[in-house]
């Protein structure tokens, strides 16, 4: 039975290296088999390449959500520990998370985790993403702050900080 770790976000790059960075270090098993489950979209991308962390450990999977029929992969999921999934930032994250349970129940997943990556600096230039972001933080257990030029700063859900790397403020929702 594989655990499924949902990695919200607006920006492919950020959720790549958190799953690159779970995959990694997350997980305390070096002999676990990981999936990485993407968009149709984001996997097709000619810099998707690009995007991928240098030092991964995962087999990348095509993952795609219809508002008709819910999450769709043509891969056997069965094989893996671990599946990392990176819904469609493009698509309603409510109705993508609403319909992960049925989408679970029929390959035998369980959850693990939703996390959120909110990234400092397109929210600082698109301060309408926050209702967005407001959505994505409402099914996550913890966020992830891409930090850069900009510093982060608490809300109100959440209660304790630490610093993974120079790159992610943790903020952990209790």
């Amino acid at each position: 039975m594989s655990e499924l770790y949902c990695i919200l976000g607006s920006e492919y790059r950020l959720r790549l290296e958190l799953a690159a960075f779970l995959a990694r270090h997350g997980f305390g098993d070096d002999d676990l088999n990981i999936g990485l489950l993407v968009p149709s979209v984001v996997a097709d991308h000619p810099d998707f390449a690009n995007w991928l962390p240098t030092k991964y450990s995962f087999a990348v999977l095509r993952a795609d959500w219809r508002e008709d029929e819910g999450w769709l992969t043509e891969q056997d999921l069965d094989t893996f520990d671990i599946l990392l999934l990176l819904p469609d930032r493009a698509l309603p994250v409510v109705d993508q998370m609403e319909s992960m349970r049925p989408w679970m129940e029929q390959y035998g997943c369980t959850l693990g985790r939703i996390f959120t990556v909110i990234d400092c600096a397109t929210l600082k230039k698109y301060p309408q993403l926050g209702e967005w972001y407001d959505a994505c933080i409402h099914f996550s257990e913890g966020c992830f702050w891409g930090i850069g030029p900009m510093s982060a700063t608490s809300g109100s859900r959440t209660t304790r900080t630490s610093s993974i790397s120079a790159k992610f403020l943790v903020y952990w929702a209790i």
